[in-house]
């Protein structure tokens, strides 16, 4: 048989343990509703912060295309097809595309030849309007890609609209803004 003093202790023991046990359980159970709602919070936060950024790459990326769309070079009939991809590839480079193209009233590319009037950044860049793609193949690579287009205008005067002119930014452009937001949002 037990002793008393033994029982007492093991019912203390018992007693304390659930009382731990319990309490650690209430703990954990609030430490965990507590981060997942800051968690929750901080994500919300972070992608209104990383879409406004997004929202200004892209805007910059729209401002680039149309003050191509205004350069007289690329709407003269006497400048040559190297010329006019001489200055299309030094904005792309400048700009970090992975490409840019001229496309005719027609839909047609004066590079390569093409084409792309099925395309709606085409359509809608005829139309006047400055575009940019959902992701969509592209008919170059054969990639995803981005493209963001814009009238190309007669003697560069914004007045009549003869082609369009379009960049393809680099495929991680949005994946290395989003993160770099992140991060910067994360340091503050």
């Amino acid at each position: 048989m037990r002793s008393i003093r033994t029982k007492i202790t093991l019912c203390l023991i018992l007693t304390v343990l659930a009382g731990l046990a319990v309490s650690g359980s209430f703990s954990i159970a609030l430490n965990y509703d507590s981060t997942m709602s800051t968690v929750e919070q901080m994500m919300s936060e972070t992608a209104v912060l990383a879409a406004g950024r997004v929202q200004q790459e892209l805007t910059a990326y729209k401002n680039v295309v149309i003050e191509v769309g205004c350069i007289p070079q690329l709407s003269d009939p006497n400048v040559s097809t190297e010329e006019k991809q001489a200055i299309i590839d030094g904005r792309a480079a400048m700009h970090n595309f992975q490409r840019g193209n001229i496309i005719g009233k027609d839909g047609i590319s004066i590079f390569d030849g093409k084409d792309y009037s099925d395309r709606e950044y085409v359509r809608q860049a005829l139309q006047g309007n400055v575009f940019v793609s959902e992701p969509l193949i592209s008919k170059i690579t054969g990639k995803l890609s981005i493209m963001v287009a814009a009238p190309l205008y007669a003697e560069g005067n914004g007045k009549s609209i003869v082609g369009v002119v379009y960049f393809v930014p680099q495929e991680t452009f949005l994946n290395f803004r989003l993160f770099r937001s992140v991060r910067t949002a994360a340091l503050i």
